[in-house]
């Protein structure tokens, strides 16, 4: 009997891989062809290296394609758009301007890649030793080494198209006014607000937030020894993925975590993700304390209070993690406004996810032709 296999295949060698082993007569490879339309004729063209890769994130494809109504994709800017924007219909310029793109995280690796693809002359400017920004955190995380994939290829189109990168560059106003680019895309991010500020009592203050033991998600993920202590509390307010996966990186170094949230259910915006890690934390020493808020940080325990109540409880916490609206770093782009032709993109703009991240810079590179 013929036999079809669907997973997540990325590339045509994965598949054929499951054809010459007799696994089956056929293979399925649809969000691969959601992340590049093109991955057929990549590689028969013999540029596998060009072929975006999907990180089976599933957020444009499953959980945003729910909210918007039609369907999207993280990598890839122009799914769900491509009646009016493909790869191959990125417009031409005919005068080359010099392009200053401050950031290299997911917003300014797109605006850098697409920036060159339409002619111009890029600098991208990180201050960071290495590219990637907060996605590079997020591929640290457990389960998400993939995202690293979609930096790699980012960073190697961009390298491939004589992109001038510089890392350990932090840019000054007065550095921009030197360089004196033509155009400047200012894609510098977002930091963690570690005021405890959160959406369930906007007004009221969290006790204890400068605290040594409390730390972002970012900060986390890219320490390189576990933070001390035998128990964790993870506040989160945004209801994503990063406060699972803060979760389960505290649970893989052997620490009770307490997971705190106002909303019903733990992560409701990773999707089926969220509904898979959680299936991964039984037996483990985790709790979850939804419609909840965080009232008191204190060395080695916090105090948490039910949305609607007053009954205080005290929970371990040897070490907090605070996964909160982020703020953004625009100061530059407000420094600039006024004296260059100068965008504002990614979480620089609005802090949101990836997906709108590389979306922002896509199309703001388009426009500069």
């Amino acid at each position: 009997m013929p036999r079809i296999v669907a997973g997540r295949f990325r590339s045509l060698d994965e598949a054929e891989t499951v054809l010459r082993e007799g696994h089956a007569e056929m293979v399925s490879m649809a969000r691969a062809h959601i992340a590049d339309a093109h991955l057929v004729r990549k590689t028969l063209e013999g540029r596998p290296e060009d072929v975006r890769p999907c990180i089976a994130c599933n957020q444009g494809c499953g959980v945003n394609a729910g909210r918007v109504g039609r369907i999207g994709c993280t990598g890839n800017p122009v799914t769900g758009v491509e009646v009016n924007f493909t790869e191959g219909n990125i417009p031409k310029t005919s005068a080359p301007k010099r392009v200053l793109v401050v950031g290299g995280g997911p917003a300014g690796l797109e605006a850098a890649r697409t920036a060159s693809l339409v002619g111009h002359h890029v600098v991208l400017a990180e201050a960071a030793p290495k590219l990637g920004g907060q996605a590079y955190a997020a591929s640290r995380a457990p389960t998400l080494h993939i995202f690293g994939d979609l930096l790699q290829w980012l960073e190697t189109q961009v390298y491939q198209q004589g992109v001038e990168v510089r890392l350990g560059a932090y840019l000054t106003a007065e550095d921009v006014r030197e360089i004196a680019p033509d155009a400047v895309i200012v894609a510098t991010g977002a930091e963690a607000r570690l005021d405890g500020y959160q959406l369930a009592n906007p007004g009221e203050t969290v006790a204890g937030c400068d605290l040594p033991h409390v730390i972002s998600a970012e900060d986390l993920m890219t320490a390189r020894t576990p933070p001390a202590g035998a128990s964790a509390l993870v506040l989160d307010t945004t209801g994503g993925y990063a406060a699972l996966a803060a979760c389960e990186q505290l649970l893989n170094q052997g620490k009770a975590v307490t997971l705190v949230t106002h909303l019903d259910i733990p992560s409701p915006d990773g999707g089926k993700r969220s509904t898979v890690a959680l299936d991964r934390f039984l037996g483990k020493d985790f709790t979850q304390l939804t419609r909840s808020y965080l009232a008191e940080i204190k060395p080695g325990e916090c105090l948490v209070r039910p949305l609607h109540g007053t009954q205080l409880r005290a929970v371990k916490a040897d070490v907090v993690v605070l996964i909160t609206q982020n703020r953004p770093r625009r100061d530059l782009y407000d420094e600039l406004a006024d004296e260059f032709s100068v965008t504002l993109v990614g979480d620089a703009l609005l802090p949101r996810d990836m997906q709108y991240a590389i979306r922002d810079g896509h199309f703001a590179a388009r426009e500069l032709a």
